[in-house]
């Protein structure tokens, strides 16, 4: 292997340009399909590049000053706001979403901001426009990084007919890595950082195989300077500089020079960055601000925080793809396991060649360096994450990410080896990546941040139920579909689909809900409409639209028949817009609210009774077995305790019947000294709907009188016909089931 730069083909030229007017595409597809402030900490990022361009001195982060990043190096911003100056700008920013960052996402409000189409829609204007042109320029720095990698891989390019062709798939495999695309897609100092990252791996590798010297060490430390006026996250690449000479031949043939240089490469780079660092010092008491860092976003080790190396399967498994503000959309679960064997098995290609000795000497020094970049940023990301409030983040990965591309690209070369192959089929494996951005951008990112597609006919939607209910004086409730049957723990889709009656410049929410008896709300959403994505803002006269509202039940949902709610609401002030049947329906106007518009049951499920429950065994007519009931230990006079009853169907029960607790004198069922008496689960889970083996629980409260002696009582309970009054045979004669109760005396 020759570590000399060898000149590419023609063809490997072409497949080159390819690949980065694939890449510009992609990434220009990546930039758009994001609504602006999406990306990681976009608006705190934007806000540092209008600050140096409208205030034209470098920013100063104060003590309890909030969330900025005032706190970074300027350079990114500073070389931004000098190209995007004469952009105008406005006083815009969007409206953050409440019902962004719930305990689960449930696929809806991935949207950390709402963002109304008509206001940050084509054409781009004010805030909107100086957005997407940022972004562009990030794509720029990108195009920079993956150019350095062409360059980096020649280092590493096998002494083979066909060994070019390493070049381009290291380059594709940079260029199509979803996160990278994502990175180089928005504003964030990072994209500098990754550009510089893959200039000083390049710089890094020279000197590890050819030795310092004066235009190495003057070139190496600008780059050193520069990453340190970007991200002092760029840390790790000290530490691989230093490898680096250490590992070099000119080292050890005479050290004392290769330690001057060292020390001119180190000076530098201080000469260029040192400025800021007095300046953080004088401002802040510490040279990468650190504590100021800590106060505006609260960061520091948690206390009670996992271990360190909690954070490894979350960075890797996001390496390759976890989009959205703190990872809102990710992929799924068999894509990453997928993407971490294709890492793996190119890493123990490269593995197994370095140790059948076909790899030169300085073949090794590069390959070293390069793995010292990536687990350097790799162990810097798991310890940052530690420190961290929100985790790790596999963003502070990418200013190493062409280095490892690099490395990983080789190995998949040698893994790939038959003599057989053409040069570019053995770059086969670059497929996969482009596969991975391109799936992730059609069917993950623009799905997730789409509006629901709307239509002139409201005939062409597909529900269920048609409904006529008019929602404030602007929409019109037109249909729905309601599963007939969820499961606890699992996810009811509903679907809901409204038409516009006229434009509104009101922004209202939407709410889908899911409730029991007494109006207790079981599970919903509560969202801008769309999925987050379709404020009413944005509706249009005439056209109509269906959304799907994945309601997530609680895991330990009681057992029931569920109505469906649905409806409009002011979000400030919780009014709920008037819904009111049609003219044509017999009764004009009629109010309907909230609009009910299906019923969900929700079946018992096996099981057994807690053990806090007296176990029983008591059988009504062959059809229901009670098992167990639960009350309070101490009970006395004038108490209401919550009794609650276990039934379980033995076979599908004929009729609903109602439940019935009396407590009487004992031997005398008659002697009615309290009752309660009603329908199972207060009438939401009638007892013909109970399947056969499944546990009901079902909870009455019996109001004893105030005074009442103390003494032992009999409970009785039973099942009766409500109609008839008939009740189902029990163990006792009078039909019942007769436990002893101790009521406490005063």
């Amino acid at each position: 292997m020759d570590t000399s730069p060898n000149q590419p083909s023609p063809a490997a030229k072409i497949a080159l340009i390819a690949v980065l007017a694939v890449y510009v595409l992609l990434n220009v597809g990546y930039a758009l399909a994001f609504p602006i402030f999406e990306s990681w900490d976009e608006p705190h990022h934007y806000e540092y590049v209008r600050y140096l361009i409208e205030q034209r001195r470098l920013p100063i982060q104060y003590p309890g000053g909030g969330q900025t990043e005032f706190h970074q190096p300027p350079a990114y911003y500073a070389v931004t706001a000098l190209l995007t100056a004469y952009l105008p700008a406005d006083s815009y920013t969007p409206e953050a979403n409440p019902a962004f960052g719930q305990e689960s996402w449930h696929g809806h409000n991935q949207n950390a901001f709402i963002h109304p189409r008509a206001v940050e829609g084509w054409p781009w204007r004010g805030t909107a426009l100086n957005v997407h042109l940022m972004r562009l320029l990030s794509v720029g720095w990108g195009l920079v990084s993956l150019l350095a990698v062409w360059h980096l891989s020649a280092r590493l390019q096998p002494d083979e007919p066909g060994g070019e062709w390493l070049r381009v798939g290291a380059v594709a495999l940079t260029a199509f890595n979803p996160t990278f695309l994502v990175l180089m897609g928005s504003i964030n100092s990072m994209v500098l950082a990754t550009a510089i990252g893959a200039g000083l791996a390049l710089a890094l590798v020279d000197v590890a195989t050819r030795g310092l010297n004066d235009r190495l060490a003057l070139a190496t430390g600008a780059l050193f300077g520069l990453a340190a006026l970007t991200r002092w996250t760029m840390a790790p690449f000290l530490a691989s500089f230093l490898g680096a000479v250490v590992v070099s031949r000119a080292a050890w043939k005479r050290p004392w020079r290769a330690a001057g240089w060292t020390l001119i490469t180190l000076l530098v780079g201080a000469s260029i960055a040192g400025w800021w660092s007095a300046r953080s010092i004088r401002l802040y008491g510490d040279p990468l601000a650190l504590s100021v860092l800590y106060d505006s976003w609260g960061e520091g080790r948690p206390v009670g925080a996992p271990s360190m190396l909690s954070g490894v399967p979350t960075l890797l498994s996001s390496y390759w793809g976890s989009f959205g503000p703190w990872g809102s959309i990710a992929l799924p679960d068999w894509v990453h396991w997928l993407l971490l064997m294709f890492t793996f098995i190119g890493m123990g290609g490269l593995a197994w060649r370095w140790i059948d000795g076909k790899l030169s000497a300085d073949a090794k020094r590069a390959i070293f360096v390069l793995g010292s970049i990536t687990v350097g940023t790799f162990v810097f990301a798991v310890i940052a994450g530690s420190q961290s409030r929100f985790g790790v983040q596999q963003r502070w990965l990418v200013p190493g990410h062409p280095a490892a591309m690099v490395v990983l690209a080789l190995g998949w070369w040698h893994i790939l080896s038959g003599e057989r192959l053409l040069p570019w089929a053995r770059i086969s494996w670059g497929v996969l990546p482009l596969i991975l951005s391109v799936g992730s951008l059609f069917w993950v990112i623009l799905p997730a941040y789409a509006p629901p597609q709307t239509v002139d006919d409201p005939a062409l939607l597909d529900y269920q139920t048609g409904y006529d209910v008019t929602v404030g004086d602007f929409a019109r409730l037109i249909g729905v579909s309601v599963p007939s049957r969820a499961e606890p723990g699992q996810r009811a889709t509903i679907r809901v689909c409204w038409e516009t009656l006229k434009p509104t410049t009101e922004s209202y929410w939407l709410f889908v809900q899911l409730v029991g008896a007494n109006q207790q709300r079981l599970a919903g959403i509560d969202s801008v409409p769309g999925r987050g994505n379709y404020p009413t803002t944005d509706w249009t006269a005439g056209l109509s639209h269906c959304t799907d509202w994945p309601v997530l039940l609680p895991p330990d949902a009681p057992p029931g028949l569920y109505t469906v709610q649905v409806g409009l609401y002011e979000r400030e002030s919780l009014h709920r817009l008037e819904a009111t049947l049609p003219s044509g329906s017999g009764r004009p106007g009629t109010p309907f609210n909230p609009p009910i518009v299906g019923q969900v049951l929700v079946e018992a499920s096996p099981g057994d009774p807690p053990a806090e429950a007296e176990t029983v065994d008591a059988d009504f007519g062959g059809a229901i077995r009670l098992r167990a009931v639960r009350m309070p230990e101490a009970i006395r006079p004038g108490d209401a305790p919550l009794i609650t009853l276990y039934w379980e169907a033995l076979s599908p029960p004929p009729q609903p019947y109602t439940v019935y607790i009396h407590l009487a004198e004992p031997g005398d069922p008659a002697s009615l000294l309290a009752q309660s008496d009603g329908p199972p689960r207060d009438g939401l889970y009638p007892t013909d709907l109970w399947p056969v083996g499944a546990l009901v629980p079902d909870a009455h409260r019996l109001t004893l009188p105030a005074d009442l002696p103390g003494g032992v009582y009999e409970l009785r309970i039973g099942l009766y016909d409500l109609a008839s009054g008939a009740r189902l045979p029990g163990p006792e004669p009078d039909g019942s089931f007769a436990l002893p109760l101790r009521v406490i005396g005063p």
